[in-house]
């Protein structure tokens, strides 16, 4: 690493089949330096080695030697992680279940919403329909209106001209 950063990895070597010793080798890496720190590992009789390249999962972990804290302490931090990781993971699946149902409730929603508006805009145009029907009926009671008032005025005009002709007539014969 570069910059005085660290980087920590870890490897299993594998031992010669004759030895049933097993360390884990801790390497700690900076910009200068790179130490090497062997941890012993509990005897397992009848398992395997594991191959190298393949991490062993975190319940198959043996138990640390009884003479050394560091592998103890390893062992326990790596139990920790194991329960962290698997809270996470219970975390985000409940997470994960609730977030699909709140998609599933807000999808409904928007359905329903949208089926309202639907209802709404076909209420709305039968609306204008009615109101362009009104204005066309309003219209023609507007003009009718007119043609009566006219016809009223005139009707009024001749009713006069008669009287006053009764009225002339009258007088004639008297």
């Amino acid at each position: 690493a570069a910059g005085g950063d660290a980087s920590c990895s870890a490897s299993a070597l594998v031992p010669p089949a004759s030895s049933t010793k097993r360390y884990l080798i801790l390497t700690y890496a900076c910009q200068f330096d790179r130490v090497h720190f062997p941890l012993p590992l509990a005897f397992l009789h009848a398992t395997p080695h594991p191959p190298v390249e393949a991490a062993p999962p975190a319940t198959a972990w043996p138990a640390p030697a009884t003479g050394s804290a560091s592998s103890h302490g390893l062992h326990q931090r790596c139990e920790q992680l194991s329960r962290e990781k698997a809270d996470a993971l219970a975390a985000y699946d409940t997470l994960r279940r609730e977030s699909a149902r709140e998609a599933d409730r807000l999808r409904r929603r928007a359905e329903a919403l949208s089926r309202e508006l639907e209802e709404q805009a076909e209420q709305a145009r039968g609306l204008e329909a009615q109101l362009a029907a009104a204005r066309t009926d309003k219209a023609t009671i507007d003009r009718l209106r007119a043609k009566l008032e006219r016809h009223e005025a005139a009707h009024l005009s001749q009713v006069r001209e008669m009287e006053i002709t009764a009225a002339k007539q009258k007088k004639e014969l008297i």
